[in-house]
Formats: C-alpha cells, structure tokens, sequence
C-alpha cells in the first residue's frame, strides 16, 4: 500500500512481478503508483492460478511489452484478476507485444474459474504503428469478464491495422460464460477495428455462452478512410445468447455491426441511437440472422457514405 516504483532510476523493465516458482496465491496493490518501467507495470508469470487485486493505482510511460501481463499458465486454482478506481495513461509507440493490458490462460480445458473485472477506471492509451491486430484489453480463456463504469481513450497513428479495445473470446473446449460491457464511455480514435464486442466475427466463433453490451457510449473519429467500428454483436452458434442495448455511437464508420448471427432470439440490437456513422449507422453482415428492433439513426450535414 503506498508505494511509487519508478523504473527509470534503474531502466527496470517490470514493475511487481510474480515469479513462475512463486507460491503465492494473491497479490493486492492498492494506492499505489508505477511509473517508468520498460516492459510490464503488473507481470505475473506463476505456474498456478494466482489472483491479483489493483485498487487506486496510477500505471504511466511507454511500454514496448505489455502494462499488465498475467498468462495464469498453470491453472492449478481458482483466481481472478480485478482492476478498479485506478489510472492507466500510457503509450506504446513501437509495440513488441500485441497487446497492452493482456489476461489469459494457457489452458484448453476450464478445470478452474477465472474471473476478470474492470470497474470505475480511467484507461488513456497512445499506440504508435502495429504490424497485425493489437488488442487493447486481451480477453480470452476466463469464465467471466465484467467491464463497467470504465472511461476509455485509445487513438492510433497507424489507419490501416486493426486496433480492438475490448473482444472476449473463449477456446472451444474453453467457453466463457458470461461478458458484462456496461456503462463505458469510449474515445476509439483509431484506424480499422472495434471497439467493444461481444461474439466473434466472421473468421470465426467466440466460444461465449452469453454476452451483453449494454448503455455504452461510443465517440469515434471521424475520418473517411477510417473504418472503426463502435459496438458489435458478433458471430455466435446454438445456445449463445448476446444482446445490445441502449448505446450510442456516434462520429465512426459503422455504429452498430451485426456480424453472423445465429438466431433472431439470441443476436439482438435494440434501443440504441447512431449519430453521424460515416459508412452504416446499423449493419448487419454475412449470413446473419438477427434481430435489430426498436433503433434510431441521425443523420447532419456530414458527408457520410450512407443515410
């Protein structure tokens, strides 16, 4: 508790690291700062599941690796990793890993429960050109993530990769069973991408059983060559359930994508508004069946490609 861990005093490059032959089963940092490391501000590589807890902490520099890493490899155990009332206000210019804020595991099965949680933060990232896919937030291979009360500022130099902030996805013997997105604000100033998804997209599935984005708001950067796209309810199979409702996108390319969906009854998008989406304001792509009900779309002076 307390602590500031500079690492430029020393060209540290990790900040609290849980070694792979730690024993411990927790770690809790609360009002704290880390500043000036080089690769990770939180790294854990322990063989077995081990939670971390980051309560009112400040996370700032470049970082050419990730911010937070935690592979959670050995899942020996129940953990959870959970993030609130903190600050992250980074960049990562030449990034080596793909990803800035990283969760997972390395397993195929789910022998234990792994729960994600970000609440009530404030996330500002600066990411330079990307060679492939750059995740902000990596969600994969947990039983559950909730991301709520978050405010969100991610721009990209680069316009022709694909920048995602938050995309769960499980494994197929490895499911996720349950995504919360609520109550997010979100600057997606960033080339091609999405923003906030649930489901998977057209290459392939999500392995999530159920997922809701639910009262977001979405500010984009308008700009014709760009295609970001601001919240979308991706490809699903029997038995998955995933839900949009009562969002806002406004200054993107597509407001609202439906991709692949399975079902009218379980691929919904209803109750939300598009303002000024320079390519759709609601697009439903591939073989989809779905069900967009109940949505608005508005429309200004903006040279946009579609009313």
């Amino acid at each position: 508790t307390g602590l500031v861990i500079d690492g430029s005093l020393a060209s540290t490059q990790r900040g609290v690291e849980i070694s792979s032959g730690s024993p411990v089963e927790s770690v809790t940092l609360n009002n704290c700062e880390i500043t000036g490391v080089s690769q990770y501000a939180v790294y854990s590589a322990a063989n077995q599941g081990v939670s971390i807890y980051l309560n009112d902490i400040d996370i700032t520099g470049d970082f050419s690796y990730s911010a937070i890493l935690h592979n959670n490899a050995g899942k020996s155990s129940e953990s959870e990793f959970k993030m609130t009332n903190s600050r992250i206000d980074c960049t990562s210019l030449t990034p080596i890993n793909d990803y800035l804020l990283w969760n997972g595991a390395a397993s195929t099965t789910k022998l234990f429960d792994y729960d994600v949680t970000y609440d009530n933060n404030d996330i500002a990232i600066s990411i330079g050109a990307t060679t492939a896919l750059f995740d902000v937030i990596r969600a994969r291979e947990a039983n559950s993530y909730t991301f709520t009360n978050n405010t969100c500022a991610v721009s990209s130099t680069t316009i022709d990769k694909t920048v995602e902030l938050l995309k769960p996805a499980g494994l197929s013997g490895y499911r996720i069973s349950n995504v919360e997105i609520e109550r997010n604000l979100v600057a997606f100033g960033c080339g091609t991408g999405f923003a906030l998804v649930v489901g998977g997209d057209a290459d392939g599935l999500a392995y999530t059983d159920k997922g809701t984005i639910s009262d977001n708001v979405v500010v984009g950067d308008y700009f014709a060559t760009r295609t970001p796209h601001g919240q979308t309810c991706g490809r699903s199979e029997a038995g998955d359930e995933y839900l949009i409702k009562d969002g806002i996108s406004t200054d993107i390319y597509v407001g609202f994508l439906m991709s692949m969906g399975y079902s009218q009854s379980t691929n919904i998008i209803k109750d939300c508004l598009a303002v000024d989406c320079y390519g759709s304001s609601y697009y439903a792509k591939g073989n989809t069946d779905a069900l967009i009900q109940n949505n608005r779309a508005v429309v200004t002076t903006k040279n946009i490609q579609r009313n």
